[in-house]
């Protein structure tokens, strides 16, 4: 594991490397992706877009010590989980808790206007014999998945007959009800989106064949959300430290600002994911769901609201931070086979989808705090 206080940046690249490589002797660290094998990862390749990897040379999680990558442009992205990293450390690290991976995916069926009870209630008298063909789907295409429960709304018509955008249109035909049929599974150490929309596409076609069961809609995962993770840190305050009270108050009072302002809360969870993103893109995870999740869990009762919070404790002793945010990865699929992801895989010793949502809470944790310093420093956060 790398020494923390080696300042890597200053070294000419190419020592830099090799110093980094030696430290990862047992690991091939490839940086090359091939035409060939992009060509099997994307449609209509014509070419290959690369990117930094930054390192991170420690960042205790959990009682453990992770070496991490992160794929970002920005190099204040990797200087601010550096920065934060040592001021974990030095305090015993990030704590989590990770949930499981649930993963919700939505049948819809349509009817005509005001018919949608009488749909949602034959649809209730099956419900059993839906989770036995969702559950035989699952058990198809997803090792070690399950369906957790079958869940039926009903979203009836708009009276007035808009589209229900922004845009005003008024449809011709008038609107329909529909029900949805929610399958809600864990799908365990998969990213999970490909083959919970395989069990949706399953249980269409089998309502399909069915009477009274409205007319057939799309069949496709939600990214939003039903579990998080949690990341804490708590810092012991001492003038002279890493952070004395004069930081630690000005970390809180913008936190404070997050939570009563939708303006910076926006930009302070955009910190946040700035190196949730980072880590997920170098470790072949889809940062789109990633991303999206996170906006929604922000949003989940109709407010922008800070993912992260930041407060004084035991006396004003401690500064404690604590991350709230869905996590939603995989230890296979997506762009896992990346020749460089799996030498990530190896050089970080993440072994399981849970332990690479922890690290992703603790890189967003970090990247949040540094930016918090930053913005409320007289530098600002141009000088990160």
């Amino acid at each position: 594991m790398g020494r923390e206080g080696e300042k890597l940046y200053r070294l000419p690249l190419l020592q830099r490397v090799s110093r980094i490589a030696a430290r990862h002797a047992d690991v091939e660290l490839s940086h090359v992706l091939t035409l060939k094998q992009a060509d099997r990862m994307s449609e209509n390749v014509f070419g290959i877009y690369g990117l930094p990897m930054g390192y991170v040379p420690r960042i205790c999680i959990d009682n453990r010590d992770f070496a991490l990558g992160l794929c970002t442009e920005e190099a204040s992205v990797v200087a601010a989980v550096c920065k934060s990293a040592k001021h974990f450390n030095a305090h015993g690290g990030v704590s989590t808790t990770v949930g499981r991976n649930i993963v919700r995916a939505q049948v819809a069926r349509w009817c005509q206007a005001k018919e949608g009870l009488t749909l949602l209630n034959n649809l209730e008298k099956m419900k059993s014999t839906l989770h036995e063909v969702a559950q035989s789907a699952v058990g198809r295409l997803i090792r070690g998945g399950r369906v957790i429960e079958i869940v039926l709304s009903h979203y009836p018509a708009r009276e007035e007959g808009g589209a229900g955008c922004s845009v005003d249109v008024v449809e011709e035909q008038g609107d329909e009800d529909c029900v949805t049929v929610d399958i809600v599974m864990d799908v365990a150490q998969i990213q999970g989106a490909n083959r919970a929309t395989a069990v949706a596409l399953a249980l269409r076609s089998h309502l399909n064949a069915l009477p009274q069961t409205g007319e057939s809609g799309m069949a496709i995962i939600s990214n939003q959300a039903l579990t998080s993770v949690t990341a804490d840190v708590v810092i012991a305050l001492k003038e002279g430290n890493d952070i004395g009270m004069k930081q630690a108050s000005a970390v809180v009072r913008a936190s404070k600002l997050a939570g009563r302002s939708a303006a910076r809360a926006v930009t302070h969870n955009k910190g946040i994911l700035n190196g949730m993103v980072a880590l997920a893109l170098a470790m072949g995870q889809d940062t789109r769901g990633l991303t999206s999740a996170a906006l929604s869990w922000a949003l989940r009762d109709g407010v922008v609201r800070p993912l992260s919070c930041w407060w004084l404790a035991n006396g004003d002793k401690h500064l404690c931070g604590r991350l709230e945010v869905p996590v939603s990865v995989g230890r296979y699929g997506g762009a896992t086979s990346h020749p460089t992801t799996q030498s990530l895989w190896q050089m970080t010793h993440i072994e399981s989808r849970a332990q690479l949502c922890s690290a992703i809470a603790a890189v967003g944790l970090a990247s949040n705090y540094a930016a918090l310093l930053a913005i409320t420093s007289e530098k600002g956060l141009c000088k990160m």
